[in-house]
């Protein structure tokens, strides 16, 4: 007898508000001085503890966790990607696609080719809104090829570029900033290989030394993102850290995390002894610790957040609609600002890296590091005390340094900051994408996909890639939303990896149209069941059909609570019970008996 069963966790999370009632008792009663002696003891005890737990407690934890279905998962994990537009197409003498970067708010794509060429797209207004073009402009003419573009957090249009120079064997980051009508000039300009936004006005650049073979190390640099020739932030960088090279690897990646500390982590979290044991041999069983590594962020701060955003966007359209309300406007943006700021105040800021590992493969960046950050890191304004010609001058007159000798190794290691927290992943990292929630990093690597909590850098769960192409190893773009965890195959592969997040089970993945190599997954924070991919040929536009129907469904709900529905309405409410269970149905149609 064949029948196909269903993949389900081995150990699923509490869902249902009572269990963590019950925990949190269960975590008073133990916590009682003295120690209970006998079962007597423990019957009055549980009592007592019961009538101390106000209503309010009880509805906190209600409101706070979330509403994971076991079955919408699988429905989830079953239903397929389907194409829904192609956003952009390169013809056949066109330079190939290289990297693509989603704004926070999920309404623009910028996209980059070989040469440089920079295209942006904006989802527009209202409900079935299409996406349009609304700049498209070389970059820069020094560039031969694009390795890096991020947008800046703020709500405001800045987006951070790296990229090789033609003509010299060094790299250089651009900082392009946009006006309301998509009108673009240079902020900033530097070097360095590898960039991430730590704020909306400052940003980290990498140096790499070479001091001897095999011995080398990246100096961590924060610079003012808005570098203008007018600007009290001009040429203005300051070193923040330095970083030992393990494994002559580079540091492929950056990251600079807010981890949320506004409430502490539930009393289930397994210990270190049973996360190795839950992760050991690469199983994929998902433990509490991956469960807690996906709690969002706090109510308040998550209510917050939503306010501030929406106001920011409502400031912005004032202040680009009247030059009267200009003035106020930027004085209701510092403002709300400083709120998020103080908002954030609770949370230890972090830097992520993609670094090498004692003893691991030499020039592969197989390990996450981390290390702590202060919450403000300002910047001196410039002050020069001599004009511009005369420093040029006297460095021109300078004498040539004289050769140092080779310096040992630990002293190399003396002049460099141990990382906090270190998490090796035994294969080559090609790709970070942060959970909303904060509290876990999902990395892509050559063969698995790792979600490592945070800020501890514990690994709590690893699933494994289908094998790519034969190819070597290149950087992709992941993506990860309360619901999915979307990666490139990587090798070269024209295939997609994704998961159902909180059940860790493997959805179907979306077929890609053509033979060229995937390279990013950009889940729309403003569609749940949007899911843009971008290859070398093309950047398509997919769509996850159950999650299509559950946003259709939820829209209906609220539009005609309490009102009688017309027949189509009525018959679209029928066509959304048989799609919903299309999957079951499909299962049982191919269970032999």
């Amino acid at each position: 007898m064949n029948i196909n069963v269903m993949e389900w966790p081995a150990r699923s999370p509490d869902m249902k508000p009572i269990e963590h009632v019950w925990d949190l008792l269960k975590r008073k009663v133990k916590s009682r001085i003295p120690a209970l002696a006998n079962v007597g003891e423990l019957r009055i005890a549980v009592v007592v503890e019961w009538r101390r737990l106000s209503q309010d407690t009880i509805d906190k934890i209600i409101l706070s966790e979330p509403q994971w279905s076991w079955r919408a998962e699988w429905r989830r994990a079953a239903a397929g990607w389907r194409r829904a537009a192609t956003l952009h197409a390169r013809g056949a003498a066109e330079p190939a696609l290289r990297c693509a970067a989603l704004h926070g708010a999920g309404r623009c794509v910028a996209l980059l080719d070989e040469c440089a060429l920079l295209t942006v797209f904006e989802l527009g207004p209202g409900a079935g809104a299409a996406w349009r073009v609304r700049c498209s402009f070389a970059a820069s003419a020094e560039w031969r090829d694009v390795a890096h573009a991020q947008w800046a957090p703020a709500p405001r249009h800045v987006l951070l570029l790296a990229a090789p120079l033609a003509l010299a064997e060094r790299h250089e980051i651009l900082v392009v900033g946009f006006d309301e009508h998509w009108r673009h000039r240079v902020l900033c300009r530097c070097a360095g290989a590898v960039a991430g936004w730590v704020d909306d006005a400052t940003f980290l650049s990498l140096q790499l030394h070479l001091l001897a073979p095999g011995q080398a190390c990246t100096t961590v640099w924060l610079n003012a993102a808005s570098q203008e020739t007018q600007s009290e932030h001009a040429g203005v960088t300051s070193p923040l850290l330095r970083i030992y090279n393990e494994a002559a690897a580079h540091i492929s990646h950056i990251l600079v995390v807010d981890v949320p500390q506004d409430e502490p982590a539930p009393a289930t979290v397994a210990s270190e002894a049973d996360d190795a044991a839950d992760v050991a041999g690469g199983a994929g069983e998902p433990g509490p610790a991956y469960y807690c590594a996906l709690r969002p962020v706090g109510t308040a701060y998550a209510h917050l957040h939503c306010c501030l955003s929406s106001a920011a966007r409502i400031l912005n359209l004032i202040t680009t609609r009247s030059f009267i309300w200009r003035e106020s406007g930027r004085r209701a943006e510092w403002a709300l600002i400083l709120a998020v700021s103080q908002a954030r105040g609770a949370a230890a800021r972090w830097l992520l890296a993609a670094g090498g590992a004692a003893g691991a493969r030499r020039g592969a960046a197989t390990a996450l590091l981390a290390w702590p950050l202060a919450r403000a890191l300002p910047l001196p304004p410039l002050r020069a005390a001599e004009p511009l010609a005369e420093r040029v001058r006297r460095r021109a007159q300078a004498p040539a340094p004289a050769d140092a000798p080779r310096p040992a190794e630990a002293d190399v290691r003396a002049l460099c900051s141990p990382p906090g927290a270190a998490c090796a992943l035994g294969q080559q990292i090609l790709g970070l994408a942060l959970h909303p929630g904060r509290r876990s990093v999902w990395a892509a690597t050559a063969g698995a996909a790792c979600c490592v909590s945070l800020p501890a850098l514990r690994l709590v769960l690893r699933l494994p890639l289908a094998g790519g192409a034969a190819l070597p190893p290149h950087s992709v773009a992941p993506g990860v939303d309360e619901r999915y965890f979307v990666t490139p195959a990587g090798g070269g592969a024209a295939r997609l990896c994704a998961w159902a997040l909180r059940g860790a089970l493997p959805a179907r993945a979306p077929a890609l149209p053509g033979a060229a190599p995937a390279l990013a997954a950009l889940l729309l924070p403003s569609c749940p069941a949007a899911l843009l991919v971008l290859t070398a040929d093309a950047l398509e536009l997919l769509s996850n059909y159950y999650d299509c129907i559950e946003c259709m469904s939820a829209a209906e709900e609220i539009y005609y609570n309490g009102r009688t529905r017309p027949p189509a309405i009525q018959k679209m409410r029928d066509e959304i019970c048989f799609f919903r269970a299309l999957p079951i149905i499909q299962t049982l149609q191919n269970t032999k008996m």
